[in-house]
């Protein structure tokens, strides 16, 4: 009796090759990320620089939005563009479906405001946002105040930009096809659930089936347009309500 072959698998196709380089890459990045960009890693190695500024209290949050830019963003857009030569449109950088995504705002502004004001009204939120508040006795929205809050909103865009671009877009959309929109949906929500691990536990615990909900309407749209917009709108709102809230 001839002894059976040896059976050796399928030499892995280009689409697992992919899919295997963006969920090592997320898991790499998401790594790094909760190692060295958080605004509390700038206060213990690099607030010194900055100590004593009439916006020193800034650094460590405008810090913390630059790195998610950068390792969330630019790192991603790098690989897609050079290693996998694909146009950043595949992964949900353009406008899509711009009726589903005026729908979906139209919704998502109404709850954004509605969650933030909710959220806004416990002391754990108020103890942690604004990201700078904790370096201050008080922030009142008066007088200059309110042109450095102006532009301390602009610049929280870019790492919700980060952010979405991560998660909902090189996750997300790169895994799809591969994982399956079930398994990549569920990959990076977890992900991004891991990463809130110091945040307030409401926020920790709703951000599973928030990251879910947003996957689902970025692919809803085939755009992240909707989910940028509705994620910033509910960190704006909630800083509003929290400086805006009567003491005591």
């Amino acid at each position: 009796m001839k002894p059976a072959a040896a059976i050796t698998p399928a030499p892995a196709g280009p689409g697992r090759r992919r899919a295997g380089v963006i969920a090592g890459s997320v898991l790499g990045i998401s790594l790094l990320y909760f190692l060295v960009g958080s605004p509390g890693f700038y206060e213990r190695f690099l607030g010194s620089y900055t100590e004593g500024g009439s916006y020193g209290f800034l650094a460590p949050s405008l810090y913390h939005f630059a790195v998610t830019l950068v390792l969330f963003f630019l790192v991603p857009a790098v690989i897609i563009k050079n290693l996998f030569r694909e146009n950043l449109a595949a992964f949900g950088w353009q406008l899509g479906d711009r009726r589903a995504g005026l729908l979906s705002l139209a919704w998502g502004i109404p709850l954004v405001i509605l969650l933030a004001w909710l959220s806004a009204q416990r002391p754990e939120f108020r103890l942690q946002y604004p990201l700078f508040i904790s370096r201050l006795e008080s922030f009142p929205l008066r007088g200059q105040n309110i042109t450095v809050f102006i532009l301390y909103q602009f610049t929280y865009i870019f790492y919700y930009l980060g952010w979405e671009f991560f998660f909902r877009g090189f996750a997300l959309f790169g895994l799809r096809d591969e994982l399956g929109v079930g398994r990549a949906l569920l990959f990076q929500a977890a992900i991004s659930t891991v990463l809130h691990a110091s945040k307030p536990m409401p926020e920790l615990l709703a951000a599973l089936p928030g990251g879910i909900l947003f996957g689902l309407v970025a692919l809803r749209c085939r755009s992240l347009g909707a989910v940028i917009i509705a994620h910033w709108l509910l960190g704006f709102f909630l800083d509003i309500f929290i400086l805006l809230r009567p003491a005591g």
